[in-house]
């Protein structure tokens, strides 16, 4: 059995992965970070640890990973908005 990160997981990649892999060991403790706000809907009725926190406090993914044990994290956060470009 795995324990999993994934910052970023609620989306549309990052709920599928996880949907996926619930299918294919459903044992597996799968954990969700995302930013205060964000919308989880995509995880209703799925069996994960979300947490609703700041993307940049890094001593809070610290704590996440040691207290829980993660030994795989999935970053999925994306910087770019669609129609943006890196001068926005």
């Amino acid at each position: 059995m795995s324990n999993m990160l994934l910052i970023g997981g609620a989306g549309f990649i990052g709920s599928a992965i996880i949907k996926k892999m619930k299918q294919q060991n459903p044992e597996s403790k799968i954990y969700v970070v995302e930013p205060a706000g964000a919308n989880l809907s995509r995880l209703n009725g799925v069996d994960v640890n979300t947490f609703q926190h700041s993307l940049i406090d890094t001593p809070h993914f610290v704590e996440v990973i040691e207290r829980n044990q993660i030994d795989t994290v999935v970053h999925l956060v994306a910087t770019l908005v669609l129609g943006s470009n890196y001068s926005d």
